[in-house]
């Protein structure tokens, strides 16, 4: 099975430290589901200097988890976009339990 990305778009936000984020995208990649990832951690180790782009990143979080406290309660975050800019949201703990139940979600919805 395949994204269907002629209508849709996946977006993940993820933590660069973070196993269940690291375990979706080798599902995803393993799967060939094409996703941009937005990582969330400002400071990246060994010498923690802030990455502006995530830094930015980690508002849009934050914003996305104000506007929907109850979708948004942690990483990974699935940002899924259709065609007509509209939005559906699932993080774990509330969308999905494990990496393998967002693919299966991704899979049964959104491929051909």
């Amino acid at each position: 099975m395949k994204l269907d990305t002629s209508k849709y778009k996946i977006t993940l936000m993820t933590e660069a430290v973070c196993p269940s984020c690291q375990e979706i995208q080798q599902l995803f990649d393993n799967n060939l589901i094409k996703y941009q990832n937005k990582c969330i951690t400002a400071q990246i180790p060994p010498d923690y200097t802030v990455n502006q782009e995530n830094a930015a990143n980690r508002w849009e979080f934050h914003d996305l988890a104000d506007k929907h406290p109850d979708k948004v309660s942690n990483t990974p975050v699935m940002i899924i976009e259709d065609v007509d800019g509209n939005q559906e949201i699932f993080s774990a703990g509330a969308g999905y339990e494990t990496a393998e139940e967002a693919l299966e979600l991704i899979q049964k919805n959104y491929c051909i």
